[in-house]
């Protein structure tokens, strides 16, 4: 029997290579997720912290791997990157949280016009728009930092949270909680912006999540459920 009559025999197999470009946004949604688990677990440990250091480091390198695949794309991402990845190990905190919104944003940004340009919606595709909504609250936290940092005071909070940001690893782990609190519109209350600044930042977040929930993503994986029903229904009718 030739290869050509036997569907199992005609379907190549993947390349590791390939394998990976087509689980790209699950990698990357891995390894966010490790970010933001190992973070608040982190602190006051030197292992716990260089851990963390690694994984940020990791995590930029898989949004330049993943995400950008055009030169130029990787051109920008690579040298943003590097920025933030020496920002951080250097402890230059300005440099750090001004180079990380670029490169999260940027990535959103890459990760939104791939996924549309994609003629099928697959998994993975509604994988990359989470991606893209994590980045986002990761970009707006970094925001936040970099707000209080250049304009000091431009948060109120509680005793206990402004004890812990004099701690620079504390400090990311208290505006990422706020980014995605803001994202979510959940809203605490347990830290508030106070300059027009901040306030401007929150509640564009605050928009922009409940956009991006109800109207992206919600249609992403309409799309998907679309397709494989169509798929199934194909199936039935041979």
């Amino acid at each position: 029997m030739s290869s050509a009559t036997n569907p199992a025999i005609a379907q190549p197999r993947l390349t590791f290579r390939q394998e990976l470009r087509a689980r790209k946004y699950l990698l990357l949604l891995l390894v966010i997720t490790a970010c933001l688990f190992i973070q608040p677990l982190a602190h006051g440990k030197i292992i716990g912290l260089f851990l963390y250091d690694l994984l940020l480091s990791i995590l930029v390198v898989s949004i330049i791997l993943f995400a950008f695949h055009r030169r130029y794309e990787r051109v920008i991402g690579l040298s943003v990157g590097m920025l933030a990845v020496i920002g951080n190990w250097f402890r230059n905190e300005v440099l750090f949280h001004a180079a990380m919104p670029l490169l999260l944003g940027f990535g959103f940004v890459v990760i939104l016009r791939s996924i549309f340009e994609q003629k099928v919606i697959r998994f993975d595709d509604v994988l990359g728009a989470v991606c893209g909504y994590l980045l986002v609250g990761l970009a707006w936290a970094n925001l936040y930092i970099l707000t209080n940092l250049l304009v000091p005071n431009s948060f109120q909070m509680n005793t206990k949270l402004i004890d812990s940001i004099a701690d620079p690893h504390a400090k990311r782990f208290i505006f990422n909680y706020f980014s995605f609190v803001t994202l979510t519109t959940i809203g605490y209350g347990d830290i508030l912006p106070t300059s027009p600044v901040a306030a401007s930042l929150a509640w564009t977040e605050a928009m922009f999540g409940q956009f991006y929930m109800a109207v992206l993503v919600a249609q992403l994986v309409g799309l998907n459920m679309a397709q494989a029903a169509a798929r199934s229904a194909d199936g039935d009718a041979k």
